[in-house]
């Protein structure tokens, strides 16, 4: 299964958010893209998506900047990858159940299913405070190879 750059940017987005949520300071959109090496044009695109999903608070003007609208403890993977990929569902069968008329005498739907349920399960016990703390346990590390590719 291959994730989307959208989610996989949305959640690199999401934890610099969140490592920086106790300062109590919007963030720039600028600020971000330039520590995470993604266009902000792209970063616009995913912020448009997290808005709309309730997980941005937007501050208008000369001190605006972005926010997480929620703590970072309060929002799960599972919401996040949701947001950002439209489900995380490996087959269709698995989210529709109309859209499998084999599902009756599938040997295989019930992996598919098993698989589904594994996914979901981890990210819905992995939060953005997650990724947060473990961002900040290698900050140090970040801000040389950031360093590193500047020159």
């Amino acid at each position: 299964m291959k994730f989307s750059t959208r989610t996989r940017y949305g959640l690199r987005l999401l934890t610099y958010l969140a490592a920086e949520y106790d300062q109590n300071v919007p963030i720039r959109l600028r600020e971000i893209a330039t520590s995470e090496g993604i266009s902000a044009k792209y970063l616009e695109q995913i912020i448009i998506i997290l808005k709309r999903h309730k997980m941005l608070n937007i501050t208008r003007g000369v001190k605006g900047g972005y926010r997480l609208a929620l703590h970072p403890g309060k929002v799960n993977l599972f919401t996040v990858f949701t947001a950002l990929e439209g489900g995380i569902e490996p087959v269709l069968c698995v989210r529709e159940e109309k859209d499998c008329l084999r599902k009756s005498v599938c040997a295989i739907n019930e992996m598919w299913r098993d698989l589904h349920h594994t996914i979901k399960t981890f990210l819905q016990n992995k939060t953005l405070l997650d990724l947060a703390d473990a961002f900040k346990k290698k900050e140090p590390i970040y801000k040389d190879f950031i360093k590193s590719k500047e020159k």
